[in-house]
């Protein structure tokens, strides 16, 4: 109570909106990590999209190893607007001085050198994720081979605890994830 009671702001929107990122958070390494076999009980409620995704194994990372993924990937490595690419802060830091995307004449006006972003790469959208794990380079996947449905989305609900004079924030979502089986390799990972 004396948190709420002293706070100048009303802190409780704050305690929420937190839990609320966290939660996020939570999803998007499930997504990318989820392994049904785990003791993390946070990536144990399904199979992610890292779990099934079919290994490129290269030396030093190059927008090449890319392009290579994509032609594994079959039909489903080819349209653009459909393949995403997912790094990690370091690796998408070293993709941002790759020579194919730092100069102007190379690139355009979106190079590196002016705006300090990578948005894409071969009309790719790049997307930077704190949950690739290391060892892996890039995690390339066809967006419309993974669904994820929710029957509920998210709730954060707030109890009274009158005894400890507390009050108890839990997050809730009904939701699942599913790879759609293809033929060809829906997602691959290049380490």
């Amino acid at each position: 109570d004396e948190v709420t009671e002293d706070s100048i702001v009303a802190i409780m929107p704050e305690f929420q909106a937190a839990l609320a990122q966290a939660f996020a958070e939570a999803l998007e390494n499930a997504i990318l990590n989820g392994d049904t076999s785990s003791d993390d009980p946070l990536l144990k409620v399904w199979n992610g999209i890292l779990k099934g995704a079919h290994s490129l194994d290269i030396g030093t990372f190059s927008a090449q190893h890319i392009q290579q993924a994509c032609a594994l990937m079959g039909k489903l490595g080819v349209n653009p607007n459909e393949v995403v690419v997912v790094v990690n802060p370091a690796k998408f830091a070293e993709m941002v001085g790759w020579e194919e995307v730092s100069t102007v004449d190379k690139y355009g006006s979106q190079a590196t050198i002016v705006t300090g972003e990578l948005a894409k790469i071969y009309g790719k959208p790049v997307v930077v994720s704190a949950f690739v794990p290391d060892g892996v380079h890039a995690l390339v996947f066809n967006r419309r081979a993974f669904l994820l449905g929710v029957r509920r989305g998210l709730r954060v609900e707030t109890q009274r605890d009158i005894v400890k004079q507390t009050d108890i924030l839990v997050t809730t979502m009904r939701a699942d994830f599913i790879g759609v089986p293809y033929e060809e390799h829906t997602a691959v990972k290049i380490v």
